[in-house]
């Protein structure tokens, strides 16, 4: 099972709505970025109190990434809102890779 499909996994069982959610990952110069978009709906389901199921989707992601030989792995959660457009979406995609 390959990185992404895990964290497919992983947040689609989090989740009420699992067709509203989506995972991709992105290769860069200093590692692998996975991308999760979740509705804003969900928002408490991924974040939960204090951050706490968000650290700890991150700590389950990055050990997939150690057993599968990959050095650096970043998690971007990016919470959709109903009113976000395609084009306000791909802005927030730039904004996050360009930043690295």
């Amino acid at each position: 099972m390959s990185i992404t499909e895990y964290t497919e996994m992983l947040i689609k069982n989090l989740i009420s709505d699992p067709e509203m959610s989506k995972v991709k990952d992105f290769e860069t110069e200093e590692g692998l970025i996975i991308e999760i978009l979740v509705s804003e709906n969900d928002m408490p389901s991924i974040i939960g109190k204090n951050g706490k199921v968000a650290n700890s989707i991150k700590t389950l992601i990055q050990t997939k990434g150690y057993l599968l030989g990959i050095k650096n792995v970043k998690i971007n959660i990016i919470i959709l809102k109903k009113e976000r457009t395609v084009m306000e979406i791909k802005k927030n995609r730039f904004f996050l890779n360009s930043k690295l």
